[in-house]
C-alpha cells in the first residue's frame, strides 16, 4: 500500500467585521501554534468546567458550546489583526472585517445562549432535586364543613339531563364516490 500524504485544504480567513476595530473583549487572543491552541483550548474548558459543574449529559454539551464559542472568538480576534496587520487600507479590508464581525456576533450569541441553557438545565435540576417526595394521601375521615350563612336560591330554569340526538350525527354515513 502506498503512503499517500494528506491532501493541503487551502484555510478559510475567519469573517472580520468593520464596526469593530478591536478584538472581543472577552476573548483573548489564542496562541499562536498548534500545541499552545490546544492547550489554551482544554485550559479554557478546564476553568468553565470547574466554574459550572456540570452533572448531565446536556449540561457538558452546553459547557463544550461555551468553550469552542469563546474558542472561536479567540481566533476570530487573532484574524482581525492579521486583517489590520497584512491587508491593505481599502474595500477588501472592509469586506473581511464585515465578515469577522459577523463571524463574532454569531460566536457571540452562541455563547450567550449556551449560558443561558446551562443555568436553566441546572436550575431545573436543582428543582427537581428539592421536590419533597409525595406524602402519602391523609385519611378522608375529617369532618367536612358545613357553610355557615345562607343558602342561594335554586336557579330558574335547568337544562335537560339527557341530550338530544343532532341530526347530522343520526344521519347515515354516506358512501365514498370516488
Amino acid at each position: 500500500m502506498r503512503n499517500i500524504p494528506p491532501v493541503q485544504r487551502p484555510r478559510k480567513v475567519a469573517t472580520p467585521s468593520a464596526t469593530t476595530p478591536s478584538p472581543s473583549a472577552c476573548a483573548p487572543a489564542p496562541p499562536s501554534s498548534k500545541a499552545k491552541t490546544s492547550r489554551y483550548y482544554y485550559q479554557l474548558y478546564n476553568e468553565l468546567d470547574a466554574e459550572w459543574k456540570p452533572q448531565t449529559r446536556t449540561e457538558r454539551c452546553y459547557l463544550e458550546t461555551m468553550v469552542a464559542s469563546q474558542w472561536l472568538l479567540a481566533r476570530v480576534a487573532r484574524s482581525e489583526q492579521r486583517v489590520y496587520m497584512e491587508v491593505g487600507f481599502g474595500e477588501r479590508q472592509f469586506a473581511l472585517l464585515a465578515q469577522v464581525d459577523k463571524q463574532r456576533a454569531h460566536l457571540e450569541r452562541s455563547f450567550r445562549t449556551a449560558i443561558a441553557d446551562m443555568k436553566q438545565a441546572q436550575k431545573e435540576r436543582s428543582q427537581q432535586h428539592a421536590q419533597p417526595s409525595p406524602q402519602p394521601a391523609k385519611p378522608a375521615s375529617a369532618p367536612v364543613p358545613k357553610p355557615t350563612g345562607p343558602q342561594a336560591p335554586p336557579p330558574d330554569y335547568v337544562m335537560s339531563e339527557g341530550a338530544e340526538t343532532h341530526p347530522v350525527f343520526c344521519s347515515p354515513a354516506a358512501t365514498d364516490s370516488r
